[in-house]
């Protein structure tokens, strides 16, 4: 790459770092009064590795009221322990058709395997920890040749983001430091620049060097020109320009067929690229409660060890400190006693206090993740804790729908893509082969309990319906006509997120269906149908199935990932 060109790329990640700081003034008070773990802010304690992180927190509770919020945004989107999603077409007559279907399954438990030999898990609770304190999210998912992906979640302060015309996130430059030894093992000694390979030779190699990544898509003017590389999405990585002062910095060009950054934002306001969270909502509230737990402790000192007043041949000044000293004229008093008494009620503060804790939780949405452990259950059925639960959860539905399209969409096509690549996935019947030709896409459903909340009042209004056709046909049974029960049973599967094994695809019950009627006549087995004309592996798939390889689901299809990230 020509000096030009990397000068491009230094310019503007720069852009992004400048345009990205008007925030960090505030999210760095988040960091420090909600998450102080997180957040990498420079000149602050935060920035530091090893640097103390809990100096403004008395009271924990908007912490551990952020901890919780990540639990049950993972427990309720993305949990290890149950199905969170599925695989379909949007043809609906081929996702029924049996072996299409069972493709299906098949892909969804690669996927699933996938999810559980990679760190994804570990990763993603670590960014609904970010979405919540800071609203705004970063983690990649790069091709790992073991098992599979590879997911690394970056903290507010390691990257900055600019969006396309539709607000969508496309471009991020991460900014980390790396040992230069480090840097010589990934990249070759030949592409550091003479400062850090002077830096090899001091300190064992362990000195550290800032590296950038800048990934952008090369469709547009400049981004075009940063690579000759034909993948849609360019990616750079160099020295800062501090390090690379001496000249060189180029360590590594590449690209990627998708965008690798999931970057969810809780709320976007206007064409703003960052998001607001939860946290910078209860910020106010978390300033007060730590200043009312400050209150309540030096009231707790002075009426344990109040002002004391002494004879005033030791006085020098008023100290009025717990437990302080004060000396006055022995006439007025003799030895010693409390200057004054300190007649603050403990409970009344105690009392504020709690309440402020719980407009933190609430503002955590914590009422709603532990609704059944705080509620009364002596009088109320198990029914109704569901549609309780089910009621408030769906006070979080734009925030579901959000996450729904930024984050669980882009991953999940993201890792399909990467395992069609990687040769993981089940071969594609010919339905679905034909279906992707004609420009078909793969469709994602989720199941997971907060997506199933969306959907309860969907099932309430099936089961009422069939209450209600029951009920008619005690009189008229011929008003069962009018409802397919079916596939009101396949709505319902979906709705309540019944595993797919559970329901048999339409072409295996025609099947059991013309087994059955076949000995109930005495009929051979297949008799009397033509060729293809019956169910089974030599029946006709649907006519709308038109038929690509698994690659091409979606466009864009993943080849073998080049990229290597710091």
């Amino acid at each position: 790459m020509s000096e030009s060109r990397l000068r491009q790329a230094r310019e503007r990640a720069q852009a992004l770092w400048d345009r990205r700081r008007s925030w960090d003034e505030h999210l760095r008070e988040v960091a420090e009064y909600v998450l102080p773990d997180k957040g990498r802010f420079a000149g602050h304690e935060q920035g530091r590795e090893g640097g103390k992180r809990m100096g403004r927190i008395i009271d924990s509770t908007a912490t551990r009221a952020v901890q919780i919020m990540a639990a049950g945004l993972m427990g309720g989107l993305t949990s290890p322990a149950r199905p969170w999603f599925r695989l379909g077409l949007a043809d609906k007559e081929l996702r029924e058709w049996g072996p299409v279907r069972h493709w299906l399954e098949a892909a969804e438990r690669a996927m699933y395997g996938m999810y559980a030999r990679s760190n994804f898990y570990q990763s993603v609770h670590g960014l609904y920890l970010e979405l919540g304190a800071f609203g705004t999210g970063c983690m990649f998912c790069e091709a790992d040749p073991e098992r599979g992906a590879r997911f690394t979640t970056l903290t507010f302060g390691e990257y900055a983001l600019a969006c396309d015309a539709s607000g969508t996130p496309d471009t991020v430059a991460v900014r980390r430091t790396w040992p230069a030894r480090r840097l010589a093992e990934r990249f070759g000694e030949d592409n550091l620049s003479e400062g850090a390979r002077r830096m090899l030779t001091a300190a064992r190699g362990d000195g550290r060097v800032e590296v950038t990544q800048l990934i952008v898509p090369r469709a547009e003017g400049g981004e075009a020109r940063l690579s000759a590389r034909a993948k849609p999405f360019a990616s750079l990585i160099f020295e800062s320009a501090a390090a690379a002062r001496s000249g060189g910095g180029l360590l590594h060009e590449g690209g990627y067929d998708r965008f690798p950054c999931l970057c969810p934002r809780w709320d976007v306001t206007g064409g703003e690229e960052y998001g607001r969270g939860p946290g910078m909502t209860v910020l106010p509230d978390v300033k007060m409660l730590q200043e009312m737990a400050k209150g309540r402790l030096q009231a707790v000192h002075l009426g344990l060890r109040p002002p004391m007043r002494v004879p005033s041949k030791f006085a020098k000044r008023l100290n009025l400190v717990p437990g302080g000293q004060n000396y006055v004229n022995p006439q007025q008093a003799e030895g010693l006693a409390p200057l004054y008494e300190s007649r603050v009620s403990i409970a009344e503060v105690t009392a504020v206090i709690e309440d402020v804790r719980r407009q933190v939780r609430e503002g955590f949405f914590n009422d709603l993740f532990l609704m059944i452990s705080s509620m009364d259950r002596s009088n109320v059925t198990a029914t109704e804790i569901m549609e309780k639960q089910a009621e408030k959860l769906l006070m979080l539905g734009p925030i579901v729908e959000r996450l729904h399209s930024e984050l669980l969409d882009p991953l999940t096509l993201r890792c399909f893509e990467l395992l069609d690549a990687a040769g993981a996935l089940p071969p594609a019947p010919p339905e679905v082969l034909h279906y992707a030709a004609a420009g078909g896409e793969l469709k994602i459903e989720y199941v997971s309990m907060l997506s199933q909340a969306q959907k309860l009042s969907g099932s309430q209004s099936i089961m009422q319906l069939l209450e209600v056709a029951g009920r008619m046909a005690a009189g008229r049974p011929e008003v069962l006509d009018k409802i397919d029960f079916e596939q009101a049973l396949d709505e319902l599967s979906l709705v309540t997120g019944v595993p797919s094994g559970v329901v048999r695809p339409d072409d295996e019950v025609a099947e059991l269906r013309a087994r059955r009627a076949a000995l109930a006549e005495g009929m051979p087995l297949g008799a009397g149908m033509g060729p293809g004309e019956g169910p089974g592996e030599g029946g006709a798939p649907p006519a709308a199935a038109l038929p690509i390889p698994p690659a091409a689901l979606r466009p864009g299809a993943a080849g073998p990932h080049a990229e290597v990230r710091p």
